[in-house]
């Protein structure tokens, strides 16, 4: 036990220390976003300048020349963009007016509120925007001391993996009360919301196989009518998760690109 526990720290701890040696992917990311915004816009030959970092948290990207944008064109870039490169971060993003420096637009997601997105379907003139993105809660998504911070909750985290699977509870007996949206794992009751409900369902019914980011989005909110950033479903991935590893052994798994698989 004592050699697996090395073992998975010290890959854990390597694989965090390349994600925190630079910004450099992180400027990719962003310029992959400003790139997206001019052909949105039918530009594809303008450049994105290069990527300004104003703060420890703070990106902001330039163009070459004046464009115009939806602001859910947007909003759609950057989450598609993130959710894609699994920078998972809280974030805040402010248009400026290149002449005068107003916020033209701004909005928030955040794993708190979920998201704040105000007057989407706007259309704003060809003019010189600078986009600025914000990364909250003094978290710079690629920290260099992080992985030491995180290595004794990983530890924790692995004492409690290995006693949960030496207790006498029986984990992979599932009952599901989908009109109470209560499932029970062994002798543990959880209480779910409705949308929860629905995303344990979709995963258990697919026995371990991985259910695609699309097919989730439209059975929790489009098939009802309700569109919502594909954030929204990482914050309700994070709110089961956390609700089901406290009581089992079960994980829900993210596969880059793809979706989850409940394991």
């Amino acid at each position: 036990m004592t050699k697996k526990v090395f073992a998975i720290l010290l890959v854990f701890v390597l694989f965090s220390f390349n994600k925190s040696t630079d910004d450099k992917h992180l400027h990719i990311v962003l310029r992959a976003i400003g790139h997206d915004l001019l052909v949105q816009s039918n530009d594809s030959t303008s450049r994105v300048l290069p990527l300004e970092k104003l703060d420890e948290h703070t990106f902001q990207i330039s163009f070459e020349h004046d464009f115009s944008f939806v602001t859910d064109t947007l909003i759609n870039a950057v989450d598609r963009i993130l959710s894609k490169e699994e920078i998972t971060n809280p974030y805040q993003v402010m248009v400026r007016s290149c002449k005068t420096q107003k916020v033209i637009y701004a909005y928030e997601v955040s794993s708190d509120t979920e998201f704040l997105i105000p007057c989407t379907g706007v259309v704003n003139p060809k003019d010189c925007y600078q986009v600025q993105v914000t990364f909250l809660k003094d978290e710079s998504p690629y920290k260099a001391w992080f992985p030491l911070l995180a290595i004794p909750f990983l530890g924790f985290f692995i004492f409690l993996l290995y006693r949960k699977k030496n207790s006498t509870l029986n984990e992979n007996v599932i009952e599901v009360d989908n009109s109470q949206h209560i499932i029970k794992i062994g002798k543990e009751s959880i209480q779910l919301s409705d949308q929860e409900s629905k995303l344990f369902q979709l995963l258990s019914e697919a026995d371990g196989q991985i259910v695609k980011r699309e097919v989730l989005l439209y059975e929790i909110w489009e098939k009802d009518g309700t569109i919502v950033s594909s954030r929204s479903l990482d914050v309700l991935v994070s709110k089961l998760r956390k609700k089901i590893t406290e009581v089992s052994n079960f994980q829900i798994k993210n596969v880059h690109g793809k979706g989850y698989k409940l394991i």
